[in-house]
C-alpha cells in the first residue's frame, strides 16, 4: 500500500493505492461515505482494499476535496465537486493500473457519488452500492439538522462544519441518485433490514439487490472506537467483483 496525492497542485486529493503481488486482473475505486461515517468505515474500506488486492485488483481508496487528508476545509464540502473528485480518481487509477476499464464500489454517500460519476465516465464495468444513503432529508433529520438550519452561513453535520448549500444538496439526495447509468452490471448491497426497500432501488436487467445481515460499518462499536468490519458483506462484494 502506498500513500500519494494527486491532481492539481493547488487542488490536490489524497489517496492510498494497494497493488496486488502479481499481474492486475483489475481496477477497483472505493468510494467513501462521508462525516462520522466515514471515521468509522475506514476500517471495513481498507479491510476491502486488502481483500481486492489480493485476488489481483490494484484499488484505490481517496479523500473527497474538503475531507480527510485532501485540499480544503469542511466548509469547502459539495457533492458536485465530489462527483469530479472521483471521475479524477478514476484516471489516477487507470494511469497506475494501466488498465481502461475499472469498477466503482461506493459506501453510502459514497454510493450516490459513484453512480453520479459512473454518468461521466466511460469504461466503467460493474457498479456496487453498498448501503445507499437514498432519503438525504431524513439523515438529516437524524443527525439533528433541522430545515432552518439552512439559513444560517454554516451548519455543523455529524461533526464536521459545513456550509449551508451543502446541507441543501444533501437534503437533495434521493433513490434517483443511484441510476445504474452505462455500467454492465450493479449489485445493490444492503446490510440492515430497516434500510431494505425495493422501491426505492433501481429497476432494470443488470441489477442485483442483495440483503446480507451485517454490522454497519459506518457506526461507532465503542468497544473498539471504531466500526466493525461485515465480513459476509465485505467476502460477497469480492466474490461478486471476482
Amino acid at each position: 500500500m502506498s500513500a500519494f496525492y494527486f491532481g492539481s497542485p493547488q487542488r490536490q486529493l489524497f489517496g492510498y493505492l494497494h497493488t496486488p503481488q502479481g499481474s492486475a486482473t483489475g481496477g477497483v475505486l472505493l468510494c467513501p461515505p462521508w462525516g462520522a461515517e466515514y471515521q468509522y468505515a475506514h476500517r471495513a474500506l481498507h479491510f476491502l482494499a486488502k481483500r481486492l488486492s489480493g485476488r489481483g485488483f490494484v484499488v484505490l481508496r481517496f479523500d473527497y476535496s474538503g475531507t480527510g487528508d485532501s485540499w480544503g476545509d469542511s466548509t469547502d464540502a459539495d457533492l458536485s465537486q465530489w462527483v469530479d473528485d472521483t471521475t479524477l480518481a478514476a484516471g489516477e487509477l487507470r494511469a497506475a493500473s494501466g488498465l481502461d476499464r475499472l469498477d466503482l464500489v461506493g459506501l453510502r454517500v459514497g454510493a450516490g457519488i459513484a453512480a453520479q460519476a459512473v454518468a461521466k465516465l466511460d469504461g466503467v464495468r460493474r457498479l456496487v452500492v453498498w448501503d445507499p444513503i437514498t432519503d438525504g432529508d431524513r439523515w438529516l433529520n437524524g443527525h439533528g439538522v433541522a430545515d432552518a438550519d439552512q439559513d444560517e452561513a454554516t451548519v455543523e453535520v455529524s461533526g464536521s462544519l459545513v456550509s449551508s448549500d451543502f446541507v441543501r444538496q444533501y437534503r437533495s439526495i434521493g433513490g434517483n441518485m443511484l441510476d445504474r447509468g452505462t455500467v454492465d452490471k450493479m449489485l445493490v448491497l444492503v446490510t440492515q433490514r430497516d434500510a431494505w426497500n425495493r422501491d426505492i432501488l433501481p429497476e432494470g436487467g443488470g441489477v442485483e439487490r442483495e440483503l446480507i445481515e451485517q454490522p454497519a460499518s459506518w457506526v461507532e462499536e465503542e468497544s473498539i472506537w471504531t466500526g466493525q468490519i461485515p465480513v459476509d458483506a465485505v467476502g460477497r462484494i469480492v466474490e461478486w467483483l471476482t
